[in-house]
């Protein structure tokens, strides 16, 4: 009998022991954190711009500070008001956990993009098997557009069509 009041009390203290964990709040708390949500996000942004996030906590009555994070700060920086800042190409997890409890927290990943750079043309030259051509018959012009990079987009047109008419392609009809 000893014995089963001694095993009796060993296990109501070691319960008692383990569901007394002060790491955690006690749940039913209304003012405890119970998840973040992140606003201002864009999927995308290129090296050196930045983003403004912002961070709530629920319940309202929960503290509404957070702690800011990056999975990798060489791609992108968060500082402490949420501010990301693209650094390096790549993707990167930001992430707002509750400044009460930072097993509770959100995260979302954000791609830095290198700034597209838009050449601009500055000639197109055109070349073809003849630069003559009959009633009836057709030639085909080529353009390329220089530098090389720049855009490509060619639009031809004839300056007189009861001459010559020419198609989106390059390809030049004569007509009179």
């Amino acid at each position: 009998m000893k014995k089963w009041i001694t095993l009796t009390l060993v296990f109501i203290l070691a319960f008692v022991f383990v569901g007394c964990n002060r790491d955690e709040p006690p749940i039913d708390d209304p003012n405890n954190a119970t998840a973040v949500t992140i606003s201002g996000a864009k999927a995308e942004i290129e090296i050196e711009e930045e983003m403004q996030l912002t961070a709530a906590v629920t319940p309202t009555t929960a503290a509404q500070a957070v702690n800011w994070s990056t999975s990798d700060a060489a791609i992108a920086t968060v500082d402490a008001t949420g501010k990301v800042v693209g650094v390096a190409a790549g993707v990167v997890e930001i992430k707002a956990a509750a400044a009460s409890n930072s097993k509770i927290f959100k995260s979302i990943n954000v791609t830095v993009n290198a700034p597209v750079v838009i050449i601009d043309p500055t000639s197109v030259e055109l070349t073809g098997t003849k630069t003559e051509v009959t009633m009836g018959s057709y030639i085909t012009l080529v353009a390329t557009v220089l530098p090389e990079g720049a855009s490509q987009e060619v639009t031809f047109a004839s300056s007189d069509e009861a001459i010559a008419t020419v198609s989106s392609i390059g390809r030049v009809t004569g007509v009179a």
